[in-house]
């Protein structure tokens, strides 16, 4: 009798240890995070309609898609003129620049504005509001601030071509409260591409020229303007910078490189990639005759995107192009010939909260509650069985 009695308490043991087991709260690791491109593209305007044939910036969205061209998705469809979008370190919104007067706008027209757009329902709100342009906008790393380029001049399209620019960098917050000026322009001369550093302390990187000169040199500076620092000055060999971008980890900077000018007047730009610690350059592209403009690194440093100009008799067109950094590889993904301005961001595919509470679901069908009943149960079960044993 003591047998079947031991043999009893030792299956109510083996029961409770499962349910202790497969019950514990444990908090798995968070799931793989993916990496996704926003970019802007005219794929699905009426090519054969004549108002895009006159006014095709009209119908320029804004779209997303994975690293590999896959699973393209749409996200906004206003026809209102995005360009440059970057999405938020949450990958929930994205702050752009959009010109409401879309027909013919050029990057450097007064009207241009900075707008965030919710990216599950393309809701649109505006940070800036003017006649001037307010252009090129990015994230900082924890999504609080944003920087910007804006035309201190204040020339509006009445003046634009009496008054010389004064391009400044400036930051606001992510509410488009707190502006504040960080460079100051002199007449003539150009302060743009900025971009935030992805660690703390924040830096931006930025490129200038002096009196309309176009030979846009690489600088640095803190996020509130002091210590301006020249990263690389153009030279023989790279007639000028554009879009410096740090790497994930802040260990490289990778920018645009204007090396030459086609016979028909064309620039061409190649990417390169800039070592801040001893000034070596890798040249991640090379001059086959077309542009690659505003490189971009991925989230885990190991790709980068841009996209390329490739002149035509009645124009050009523009792809999107990734390369891989292990093989050197570019990869065309665009499948459409109007597209640009890619830009990465990360897709969380399990948050640690989902994780943890997948995990405390342990016996498909039972809360952890009627869990913890059983516990009580089977305890009591084992205790009385014990009881009889000794009593016997």
């Amino acid at each position: 009798m003591k047998i079947i009695e031991r043999i009893k308490t030792h299956s109510l043991a083996t029961l409770l240890l499962f349910i202790l087991v497969h019950s514990s709260v444990i908090a798995a690791p968070s799931g793989d995070a993916t990496y996704r491109i926003i970019f802007r593209s005219a794929m699905d305007a009426p090519s054969d309609d004549p108002d895009f044939q006159e006014n095709p910036q009209r119908y320029f969205e804004l779209y997303t898609m994975n690293s590999d061209g896959t699973d393209i998705q749409r996200v906004t469809n206003n026809m209102i003129y995005e360009n440059q979008p970057d999405v938020s370190p949450d990958g929930k919104t994205i702050v752009c620049s959009i010109h409401l007067n879309a027909s013919h706008a050029q990057g450097t027209d007064p009207g241009w504005e900075i707008a965030l757009i919710d990216m599950e329902t393309g809701e649109m709100t505006l940070l800036t509001d003017n006649d001037y342009l307010d252009y090129g906008a990015h994230w900082n790393h924890d999504g609080s601030k944003i920087v910007y380029v804006s035309d201190s001049a204040h020339r509006t399209t009445a003046d634009v071509d009496q008054v010389l620019p004064q391009y400044d960098i400036y930051t606001m917050n992510a509410d488009g409260t707190g502006v504040v000026q960080l460079t100051h322009a002199e007449p003539g001369d150009v302060n743009a591409d900025p971009s935030f550093s992805n660690t703390a302390p924040s830096r931006i990187l930025y490129i200038h020229s002096s009196g309309l000169s176009g030979n846009f040199d690489m600088y640095r500076m803190n996020s509130d303007g002091t210590d301006s620092t020249l990263m690389l000055a153009h030279s023989d060999e790279i007639l000028a910078i554009n879009d410096p971008m740090f790497s994930p980890d802040d260990s490289m900077i990778v920018f645009g490189a204007k090396i030459r000018v086609s016979e028909e007047g064309n620039p061409i730009y190649n990417v390169d990639a800039l070592n801040p610690a001893d000034g070596e350059l890798t040249h991640v592209t090379h001059d086959d005759g077309e542009s690659d403009v505003i490189p971009q690194y991925s989230p885990d440093g190991t790709m980068i995107a841009y996209y390329t100009y490739v002149w035509t008799g009645e124009g050009n067109t523009h792809r999107i192009k990734v390369t891989d950094l292990n093989t050197m590889e570019e990869t065309v993904l665009s499948k459409y010939p109007w597209e640009s301005g890619p830009s990465w961001y990360t897709v969380e595919t399990q948050s640690q909260e989902t994780s943890t509470q997948e995990t405390q679901k342990t016996i498909p069908g039972y809360p952890t509650v009627t869990i913890l009943i059983a516990i009580i149960f089977v305890a009591n079960k084992i205790r009385l069985a014990h009881s009889h044993i000794v009593q016997r």
